[in-house]
């Protein structure tokens, strides 16, 4: 996992199914602490990937016009922002913010209207 391999690939690596860690998780709290670690690893390889494709050169190599070489960034920043808001979600999701301008006005039996916003705001003890 510091290698950047997701935890599911660890099983792979070491020869049982993604089930068995799985319960291993379960069985074995120093197990689940493990996992938790790697995860953080696997957070510093593709952060400082991310870094170093965004602030130095890259390895890659291109052949211009003339058969020269030249090295150039290989960061595809879309499917490096996607593979990290997919393996880190909490972090990596986008965030939007939601405003309502509804009416909060409801009537009830007898007649009566009743401003919803203003009744959380008593509620919460905000009321003007």
């Amino acid at each position: 996992m510091a290698k950047g391999l997701s935890f599911e690939a660890f099983a792979g690596a070491i020869g049982v199914t993604k089930a068995t860690l799985y319960n291993w998780e379960k069985d074995f709290p120093e197990f689940l602490d493990a996992k938790g670690i790697g995860w953080e690893k696997a957070r510093i390889f593709w952060e400082e990937l991310g870094i170093d494709n965004i602030i130095n050169r890259s390895d890659s190599v291109s052949h211009g016009k003339e058969g020269g070489e030249s090295s150039s960034r290989s960061l595809n920043a879309s499917v490096w922002i996607f593979n990290m808001k997919n393996r880190f979600p909490a972090e990596w999701r986008d965030r939007t913010e939601v405003k309502s301008d509804v009416d909060a006005k409801v009537e009830v039996s007898g007649g009566l209207s009743i401003d919803l916003q203003e009744r959380v705001k008593q509620l919460k003890g905000e009321s003007t």
